[in-house]
This record gives C-alpha cells, sequence and structure tokens, in this order.
C-alpha cells in the first residue's frame, strides 16, 4: 500500500494465498492490462491475469493505482514480485503503452515482453490499410524498429505464450468485473465485491477440476497415444489435443533429407501450396527428439498436427514426456509438490527455514485439516501426529535447531518477505483528489473509433429519391417537398 503524507491511499496492491499459489504453478505467463470506470474515484484497475491448466482466465492480484507513470507502475511491479516470491514470468503481454512498456524493462529483466496483437491489426486496418496495401505496410514495418521484437510472429517463434498472442484475456476479466462493480462504488465497497467475483471465478475452475478426476476421456481413434494423452491433461486440453490429432490425418509429407539417425520432412494438409510445407525434424538417437517449423509447441505447450502425422508414421505408442507440460495436467494443482516447486535447490540442508518454505508447510497443513474435517477417525490420526511432532521437536531449545551455525551471521542481509498479522488495522484516508487517467474519458458512452464509424456508415439508410445516407424516401424531405409542389400546381390548374 502506498500512502501520501497525509495518509491517504495512492495506490494498493493485493494478492491472496489462493492466488500466490496458482501464480507459482501457472505463472509463466503474466497478461496485464489497465482498465476504468470501477471505483467513485478514478483509480485504475489494474489486474494481473494469466492461464489455469483449463485455459481459463486465472487473477493472481490486483491493483488500484494513482495514475499511469513509469514511476506507478515499477512500483506496481515491484510489489508484485515481492509477494510472488521474486519468481519472474516468462512472458508479459501488454498494450503499447510506452511508461508501462519502460516500468517492465526495468522491474522484469528476465521476461519477454509481448505487444498485444488485437491492439497492432486494429491500428493497421483503421490508419494503413486506407494508404498503403497490408503486404506493403509488412515489408516497410517489419525490418526495422526494435519494436518488430514484440509483435512480429516471426521473432516470437521461441516465446512461450500458451496460445494468447492479445490482452484479450485481461479484458474479458475486466468486462467480469461489471456486474460486481462500477463508477460509482465505494473503495470499501470494491474489495468486498472484489472477492465476490474472484470466489465465482474460482468456483467454475473447481467445477472443471471435478469433470476432469470424475469423467473419462472419449478418443476419437484407437491408438494408445490417445489413451496417454487421456490420463494426463485436463479434459479441455484434450479436446485441443484432439483437434490437432483430427487434422494430422488430413496431413502428407515427403523427406526431405535423411541421415543415419535424423530424418527432416516435409509436411503439409491435403491441397495446400508449397509455400505452405512445414519441416519436421526426427531424432531417434537417445531420447526420441522431434520439432516443427511452426513452432506451436514452443508457443502454445501442445503438439501440433505436423509432429502427431510423424508419430503416427514411426508407429509411436507413447509421446515422451518431455512433450506434456506439467501446467496443462490435473497434477498442476492437485498432485504437484510445492515445497520442489517453490523452494528448489537454494534452500540449503540444515539452513533455518525460509518464510517461502514456511508458507509451503502452512499450506499443506491447511489441506490435510480441510481433509480430516468431515472424520473424527481422521481428526484424531493428524491430532496424534502433530502430538508426536511436539513432543520430539518442541522441547529442543532454539539454538539446537540451527544446524548451520554459520548462518546465523548472515541472517541480517538475507532478503525476506514480510507477511502482515491479520489482526494489523491502520487507518487509510481516501484519495485526496480524483484520479487523472489516460484511458475512457469522462463520458457515458465511449468514443467510437473509424473503424466502427465507418462500419456504423455501411449500416445507414440510402434514400431511393435523393441517394443520401440516413433516411428512407418515406422520409425523405426532398420528396414532400416535390408532393407540395405537385399539388400546388394542380391547384392552379
Amino acid at each position: 500500500m502506498d500512502l501520501a503524507s497525509d495518509g491517504s491511499l495512492k495506490s494498493v496492491f493485493w494478492a491472496d494465498g489462493r492466488a500466490r499459489s496458482a501464480y507459482s504453478q501457472f505463472g509463466d505467463v503474466l497478461v496485464f492490462d489497465v482498465t476504468y470506470r470501477t471505483n467513485h474515484f478514478r483509480l485504475p484497475f489494474a489486474p494481473f491475469v494469466g492461464v489455469n491448466h483449463h485455459r481459463q482466465s486465472i487473477l493472481f492480484g490486483a491493483a488500484l493505482l494513482e495514475d499511469e507513470t513509469e514511476g506507478t507502475f515499477i512500483w506496481l511491479f515491484e510489489q508484485f514480485l515481492n509477494c510472488m516470491f521474486h519468481k519472474q514470468p516468462l512472458t508479459i503481454i501488454t498494450d503499447q503503452d510506452g511508461a508501462m512498456r519502460n516500468a517492465i524493462r526495468k522491474i522484469f529483466c528476465n521476461t519477454r515482453h509481448r505487444l498485444c496483437a488485437w491492439h497492432i491489426n486494429k491500428h493497421v486496418i483503421e490508419h494503413l490499410i486506407p494508404i498503403i496495401p497490408y503486404m506493403q505496410i509488412l515489408e516497410k514495418v517489419t525490418p526495422t524498429g526494435r519494436r518488430r521484437y514484440y509483435w512480429v510472429k516471426v521473432y516470437l517463434k521461441d516465446c512461450f505464450t500458451t496460445g494468447m498472442t492479445t490482452s484479450g484475456r485481461s479484458e474479458s476479466m475486466n468486462s467480469y468485473f461489471d456486474g460486481y462493480v462500477n463508477s460509482n462504488t465505494m473503495l470499501n465497497d470494491f474489495v468486498k465485491q472484489y472477492d465476490k467475483a474472484v470466489e465465482s471465478r474460482r468456483n467454475k475452475e473447481a467445477d472443471e477440476d471435478f469433470r476432469t478426476l470424475e469423467s473419462h476421456a472419449m478418443p476419437l481413434t484407437n491408438y494408445p497415444i490417445e489413451k496417454q494423452v487421456g490420463m494426463l491433461y485436463t479434459r479441455n486440453l484434450f479436446e485441443i489435443f484432439k483437434s490437432e490429432w483430427r487434422k494430422s490425418f488430413d496431413c502428407i509429407h515427403k523427406t526431405n533429407n535423411k541421415g543415419d539417425n535424423f530424418v527432416e520432412y516435409l509436411v503439409v494438409r491435403h491441397s495446400l501450396d508449397v509455400n505452405h510445407w512445414r519441416i519436421v525434424n526426427y531424432l531417434s538417437s537417445g531420447d526420441i527428439s522431434i520439432k516443427c517449423s511452426c513452432c506451436k509447441f514452443e508457443m502454445e505447450g501442445i503438439l501440433c498436427k505436423h509432429i502427431l502425422y510423424i508419430v503416427r508414421k514411426k508407429n509411436l505408442e507413447v509421446i515422451p514426456e518431455k512433450y506434456f507440460l506439467p501446467r496443462w495436467t490435473i497434477n498442476a494443482r492437485y498432485k504437484g509438490n510445492m515445497s520442489k516447486t517453490l523452494v528448489g535447490s537454494s534452500e540449503l540442508i540444515g539452513a533455518p527455514p525460509s518464510p517461502l518454505g514456511m508458507w509451503s508447510v502452512q499450506r499443506k497443513f491447511t489441506i490435510a485439516l480441510e481433509a480430516c474435517r468431515t472424520s473424527p477417525m481422521d481428526m484424531k490420526l493428524l491430532e496424534s501426529l502433530l502430538d508426536n511432532y511436539i513432543d520430539k521437536v518442541g522441547s529442543k531449545r532454539p539454538n539446537e535447531r540451527v544446524t548451520n551455525p554459520e548462518e546465523d551471521g548472515s541472517e541480517k542481509d538475507r532478503p525476506s518477505l514480510v507477511f502482515v498479522n491479520d489482526q494489523c488495522r491502520m487507518t487509510v484516508r481516501d484519495p485526496a483528489t480524483l484520479a487523472k487517467n489516460k484511458g475512457r474519458p469522462p463520458l457515458m458512452k465511449r468514443m467510437q473509433s473509424g473503424l466502427e464509424l465507418a462500419a456504423k456508415a455501411k449500416k445507414q439508410k440510402t434514400c431511393r429519391t435523393c441517394n443520401e445516407k440516413g433516411h428512407n424516401s418515406s422520409g425523405c424531405s426532398q420528396r414532400k417537398a416535390k408532393a407540395v409542389e405537385a399539388l400546388s400546381t394542380s391547384n392552379d390548374f
């Protein structure tokens, strides 16, 4: 929370334990966007959005910002990393805001930044298509300029995006809050309504988890590969796999190059010309390795139809495990080892536990407590285990529990997270003034773009009498004038 000198609110960021747990599992791709008119003080609302194992939008946290300057974005991204154990995402997708881009470059140093493809195409259609044909635009814009690395597809084939190319995930999440908050919502009510919206979203995720755990995948064929994939992927991801598997039956190939343990194939769908051939490299020495020039697996984490076609032609009964990303499996949520995922090898044996390790243990204890809530026998078992642990460890003195004394001297210099006690209370004043933002103007209706105005003009009626748009012949003023003139002429005779 960022406060002014008089105690009034400037900016605030929040994330609960469920959001932090979700980020540890699905925080490889982050979508960030800012929306407006969600509260009484016009503070821009900035949610951090990702994709879960069902390809549903999921919230990692949110913020209300004072403004949209570079300094505010730097403060927000620093708070986000501190909350998420300094784990940076692989990719972040945003719009073309310059202040946001500069802040990302300074804070997310190891993250690939990608611009929203929808906004790029929208600007091309609105501003450049009437002047220059689209192919000439690509020829003139693509070869030069640093920004091509942010949006041109050929430069992003090694950029993992889980299949997202636009910030539409964030915008759809913003629209999801429309039924809960509006421009008249006060800040104290905003947080309550936010919790209700998030809870509704999480219930949908739980429904998909139940569908995956309690149903069987319906394969298209009797190939063992489909059975393997159906047991690992969630139902939504299995449907995506089936779509690629179905398309693989329409493909043909020819051998382009061949070696001892290496074969290069050209694969394409029927009736497509040579420009659509995709190069598939198959390496059979040691672990089987397959790579396609379309780079669908590198960008989305799902095998493409070209690779699946070669897998079927090679009569492989199983796909190597390295081609199944854990984030797309049901194990990502329920059977993953949180301590291995979060702590990793940096947690030295004998060193005092870090806040991250303690939080991981606390999460496991919460899961155990929920599991035995309805069973007295299980509750007694958990209680006996805790009693045994307390009898064994609780009687030790504090200095006996640290097996590596050298860590005592460096404990002060070790960066740690600050956990706020739930009983802590502070008084925060409302923002002193209404926030000034870059977004939607203070009107009841947003300004329409040139593309929308052009589409609206095409739908206008055309008068058959005067050939003008905007009215029909029954309401044409010229037709009425001619009728009056003809009536007066007839009266003269």
